[in-house]
């Protein structure tokens, strides 16, 4: 049972690899080794998971067998999207020239953070139309204009997945996902927003990078 389990999971690291070859591309340094007659050697070898080890229609979590240049063998824990190589999006939405923040409660963190609006990147939609698309079920509004101010990724030693950051332009607040553990929303100043950052009363790395990004577009251009 526990070989089928494993055959599957790197036959399925197979088809990924197939559809995905960037994520994968051969460089001077953390050679990847991707034949599975290896990997299933180097499995029952020493027992340890590879391939794809769990899946959703938003995350694949892999292990690739790697080979340091003494020749020996060991594995990595990636996260790939099975949407490509867009993790995601995150907003800045302003209204009556402040920045909307949600109050949301976080698993990582089992506690409310001060976030903006973000989204998993979506099978078919643009960036672009996956951040419109964010803010409408987040918080009800519709997008006036909107704005690309760059990418990040979001922890380089796991993903290489870039997440678009975006400014927009929204009339209202309406109405608040009921499913996504957001209990309120408050506006705030830019500035208020910096001094929040500077006392840790925010703590979340994509509003941090996105306002931090957002305010250094306009001081250069």
């Amino acid at each position: 049972m526990l070989s089928d389990i494993i055959n599957n999971q790197i036959s399925r690291y197979v088809e990924i690899l197939n559809q995905f070859p960037e994520q994968f591309k051969k460089t001077d340094m953390l050679q990847i080794i991707a034949e599975k007659e290896k990997m299933l050697k180097f499995h029952t070898d020493t027992g340890r998971a590879l391939g794809v080890v769990y899946e959703s229609p938003y995350h694949l979590i892999v292990v690739d067998l790697m080979v340091n240049d003494n020749g020996e063998y060991f594995t990595y824990l990636r996260i790939l999207n099975p949407n490509g190589n867009r993790n995601g999006v995150v907003m800045i939405p302003f209204c009556n020239n402040k920045i909307v923040l949600l109050r949301q409660f976080r698993h990582g963190t089992r506690k409310l953070e001060w976030e903006l609006p973000r989204g998993f990147a979506e099978p078919n939609l643009t960036a672009k139309e996956t951040a419109a698309k964010e803010i409408r079920e987040e918080i009800g509004a519709d997008v006036i204009s909107i704005n690309h101010e760059g990418t990040v990724i979001s922890d380089s030693a796991l993903s290489g997945g870039l997440v678009d950051l975006f400014s927009v332009h929204i009339e209202d607040v309406k109405t608040l996902s009921t499913d996504e553990g957001i209990s309120s929303f408050r506006l705030f100043s830019i500035s208020e927003i910096k001094t929040m950052i500077i006392s840790n009363e925010i703590k979340d790395a994509f509003t941090v990078c996105a306002v931090s990004k957002y305010i250094m577009n306009r001081e250069v251009s």
